[in-house]
């Protein structure tokens, strides 16, 4: 398969569930257009809690309350405008020749079924299940989901962009209470299992408020 650059690709579809408080940030995220990569802050680049350069170290930052431990080289960018009051932060990972992207968010309606949406933008292949595991965290739990087969960002009506195969997508779901916070990686399967080992420390680390 052709190698392709994914971060135009958007990482967060629409939450299409119902319930939840309706008070929520979030409580029915749209779906922004696919992303070009913003370009870094420079004047911000002392740390990754802002947008700017990646850190030569491993560095903690604070996204809407919750602490993660971001892995060295991984960098925090703008927000583009499609996804302002959506998307919290959004990361660029360097994989081989390419970046992947991150994005965290958070949002009401519950975890399952924000999965099961995943789940129906994805033809998975032949005979695989997706793959689902609980992760203890220091202070509650994350629920992780692991798919693979053909991406179609429009869910399972599979409306809008041309199928991706090959692709690998890792989400994670975080009780907060009346919300929850999403982690959504997503790129080349090849790609992705380079740093699925990273992304299981990085929600480990997570530090609820």
């Amino acid at each position: 398969m052709q190698r392709i650059h994914f971060t135009t690709f958007i990482l967060l579809g629409t939450i299409l569930i119902s319930g939840g408080c309706g008070s929520a940030k979030n409580d029915q995220p749209q779906e922004p257009p696919p992303l070009q990569t913003a370009p870094a802050n420079g004047s911000d680049a002392k740390s990754n809690n802002r947008p700017g350069s990646a850190s030569s170290s491993p560095e903690v930052v604070d996204i809407e309350g919750v602490k993660f431990t971001i892995p060295a080289g991984w960098k925090r960018v703008d927000l583009m405008p499609a996804q302002a009051g959506i998307i919290s932060a959004r990361y660029l990972i360097p994989v081989d020749d390419s970046e992947l992207q991150l994005t965290f968010t958070t949002a009401s309606g519950g975890i399952a079924a924000n999965f099961d949406r995943w789940q129906g933008q994805f033809e998975l292949e032949a005979g695989t299940e997706p793959i689902e595991d609980r992760i203890t965290l220091p202070d509650g739990e994350a629920l992780w989901i692991d798919l693979r087969g053909t991406y179609r960002a429009g869910g399972s009506g599979f409306s809008s962009p041309d199928p991706v195969a090959g692709t690998r997508m890792i989400g994670v779901g975080i009780p907060l209470g009346e919300q929850e916070m999403y982690l959504k990686l997503l790129g080349p399967a090849d790609q992705v299992a380079k740093i699925a080992d990273q992304m299981r420390e990085l929600v480990k680390s997570a530090d609820l408020p």
